[in-house]
């Protein structure tokens, strides 16, 4: 019965810091997510060639690795329409979302983390980014 206390005990102390520390990983990683938002939408202005979002995303951190460091394995996705880019990064698995944005906002569009949404685009360029 005593194992089984010390059990629980070391189960639920340990399990805290890591689901603390996941949310505050997040947290950490919104203004690096920003940035390479805006970073992928530069890429997109200055290309001189047509290119997808995977591209645009492949070539932005090719130009400087330390923008695509802070996510670790975390999926990026980009979705490129009326010249305007929208990232979301979802888990590895891709199974949840966690943030999305928009390079035609000034902020963090959306903290999905909290919620259970699938990894799937939420914003579309063509009626969000209206000027």
């Amino acid at each position: 019965m005593r194992a089984m206390l010390v059990f629980f005990v070391c189960v639920f102390c340990c399990a805290i810091p890591f689901t603390v520390q996941s949310k505050d990983n997040l947290d950490g990683q919104k203004s690096a997510f920003r940035r390479l938002t805006m970073a992928v939408q530069g890429e997109l202005y200055t290309s001189t060639e047509p290119m997808d979002g995977a591209a645009l995303l492949e070539r932005t951190c090719e130009n400087d690795r330390t923008l695509c460091s802070h996510f670790g394995r975390n999926r990026l996705l980009v979705t490129v329409a009326s010249n305007e880019v929208v990232l979301l990064m979802c888990t590895v698995n891709q199974d949840k979302a966690l943030l999305e944005d928009a390079a035609c906002t000034p902020e963090l569009d959306k903290l999905r983390y909290e919620e259970k949404s699938p990894c799937i685009f939420t914003i579309s360029p063509e009626s969000f980014c209206k000027y």
